[in-house]
């Protein structure tokens, strides 16, 4: 079964033709993403939904200025919580630059609520929280695809709001500082960092699934709820 949707897999992260490292960090990939969904079925509660926003980069074209050559960004988003203040999310966010086709970054990261917060709360239904992981990113330069499947670090900061009983809003800026120096493509530039950045701000809204039972923990009120 894990290889029979390696062909929808290339689909959407565009890439057809992989090297021998490549192909062993996309079936690994898969087999997290299968443990992941696994590991879910335990969660006090389980949340899909979008991301919409921008992106953009820090390379040897653009060292330093934050928010220039914005670019749009889209993606999805799968988060559960265990409890009111520690939630883990895996997304795929798409997005291009001036010398990339397209960058897919696939994200699994641990978000840390400074306040209690569920979506559903009449009474914790805001936070701030921060958070930070691991991702693998597939991008191609000049329609030609990288088959190296390099990874990078997001971390970054957000807050969180719950509007209705199912739905809740999440904005966040993400940074990923990534293990590869080409994301500029083959636009000459001075060779000032060893590797590169980029980031993804925005908007996530998500829908939640109630997975609590009688047995849930203490820090999902049942009482508090709409």
């Amino acid at each position: 079964m894990l290889f029979k949707i390696e062909p929808e897999l290339n689909e959407i992260i565009g890439i057809d033709k992989l090297g021998t490292q490549g192909k062993m960090n996309k079936r690994l990939l898969l087999v997290i993403t299968m443990l992941s969904l696994a590991v879910c079925s335990k969660a006090q509660s389980l949340e899909f939904g979008l991301f919409g926003g921008g992106s953009y980069f820090i390379t040897d074209v653009n060292p330093s200025a934050h928010f220039k050559d914005i670019k749009p960004a889209f993606g999805f988003v799968g988060r559960y919580y265990s409890g009111s203040r520690w939630a883990f999310r895996t997304s795929v966010t798409t997005t291009t630059s001036d010398s990339l086709s397209r960058l897919t970054d696939v994200s699994a990261v641990a978000e840390f609520n400074f306040f209690d917060y569920f979506t559903g709360s009449t009474k914790s239904y805001v936070t701030p929280f921060i958070f930070g992981g691991i991702s693998t990113m597939f991008y191609q330069v000049n329609g030609e695809s990288d088959k190296s499947v390099p990874l990078s670090f997001p971390f970054g900061v957000g807050v969180k709001y719950s509007v209705t009983k199912n739905l809740g809003l999440t904005f966040e800026w993400r940074m990923h500082k990534s293990t590869m120096d080409d994301l500029e493509g083959s636009v000459s530039a001075p060779n000032t960092y060893q590797n590169d950045w980029y980031n993804f701000t925005g908007l996530s809204i998500v829908y939640k699934f109630d997975l609590s039972n009688t047995g849930a923990c203490s820090s999902f009120n049942k009482n508090d709820k709409y």
